[in-house]
């Protein structure tokens, strides 16, 4: 995230990050941040703003039908 928040320091217009973050609980959760800057009219920034948004249930569903259509495929390539 800090290498994001510099590059949009150093002029960068939005960035999206994606990371992986371990709660107290042990469990892992996945985040996606958008990162941007605020400018005033003169185009002068005025600060670094961001949203994070929990991905995880998202990432586990793409996961699970990824693991899927693979073994589709590998059952079929065996029933051929």
């Amino acid at each position: 995230i800090l290498g994001a928040i510099n590059r949009v320091k150093a002029g960068a217009s939005n960035l999206v990050a994606e990371m992986r973050i371990l709660r107290a609980d042990g469990e892992v959760r996945r985040i996606l941040n958008h990162i941007f800057s605020l400018k005033d009219c003169h185009g002068k920034m005025q600060a670094i703003l961001g949203i994070s948004t929990d991905i995880t249930e998202q990432f586990h569903g793409k996961m699970l039908r990824m693991l899927q259509d693979e073994l589709h495929k590998n059952l079929s390539e065996t029933q051929d």
